[in-house]
């Protein structure tokens, strides 16, 4: 009789209010725990006028990066280049998009290359105190699917347009979804499929403990350091995040930054 393979156990991200400062230290940074805030961009003129055709206005001059996304849904990457960036202008990009016939998924890094956009969002309190920051700007169609990952610093992510379904698991569970080497193109990728799990050829994610959460517009989900995390675009997706180190943390990310442009890559 052939063995019953067990499933991922499935737990939801929980939501709260707005928090204090100190309460989002004490009971979801300091432990590493994930969580959905509600009410934090209510005040960001991002959250009001944000749309397709504010962006084309806004960047849509610009060419910055995409990453092709293929015929199954995944974004482009290999374990030996790492993540397939391309340039393209960006109001092509919302042409398609609003057409329903887009391909590509845009990431860029906002500090680098648009940074006029921090002018619709507001500082988090959060990370106030952090003395290194970085965000990225996510523009994605419906079904576009991102690769499981972690990040070494911690993370809250702002959705502004459509919803995306995240799932993520605990560092501790990193060699039971079966990560790339440390010397491949993608050392902080996986490769598994988190979201649609085949466990007959990943065996060790049987039984483990998987967080699911669809975030919607005007959340604001914090991803803590060191978790792997997925996600897939249900509907057009407009979203940024802000990635912030201190302490220890911000020792790695240093050490992983020079690491990454002695080796070239671009995650």
């Amino acid at each position: 009789m052939a063995r019953r393979v067990a499933e991922v156990v499935d737990v939801p991200v929980p939501r709260v209010e707005l928090p204090s400062e100190a309460a989002f230290e004490r009971v979801w940074r300091a432990p590493a725990r994930p969580v959905i805030i509600q009410g934090a961009l209510e005040s960001w003129p991002a959250r009001r006028s944000w749309t397709l055709d504010a962006l084309r206005r806004m960047i849509g001059d610009l060419e910055l990066d995409v990453v092709p996304i293929d015929p199954r849904g995944y974004a482009g990457y290999s374990a030996e280049a790492g993540v397939h960036y391309r340039k393209r202008r960006v109001s092509d990009v919302i042409d398609e998009l609003a057409a329903g016939n887009c391909s590509d998924y845009l990431i860029f890094r906002v500090q680098q290359e648009a940074p006029h956009l921090f002018e619709d969002v507001r500082p988090l309190p959060y990370a106030a105190k952090a003395s290194w920051h970085q965000s990225r700007f996510w523009l994605a169609p419906p079904g576009a699917n991102g690769a499981l990952h972690f990040d070494l610093p911690d993370n809250l992510y702002a959705q502004f347009l459509g919803k995306k379904e995240w799932v993520l698991f605990e560092p501790k569970d990193a060699l039971r979804v079966y990560p790339h080497p440390p010397w491949s193109g993608v050392p902080n990728y996986a490769r598994v499929d988190a979201i649609q799990p085949d466990l007959q050829r990943f065996p060790r994610l049987s039984g483990l403990t998987r967080y699911r959460a669809v975030i919607e517009p005007g959340e604001l989900l914090y991803v803590p350091r060191l978790w792997w995390h997925q996600v897939r675009s249900i509907d057009v997706s407009l979203a940024m995040n802000f990635w912030w180190a201190q302490g220890p943390t911000l020792a790695m990310v240093r050490a992983a930054e020079v690491l990454a442009k002695l080796r070239g890559l671009r995650l």
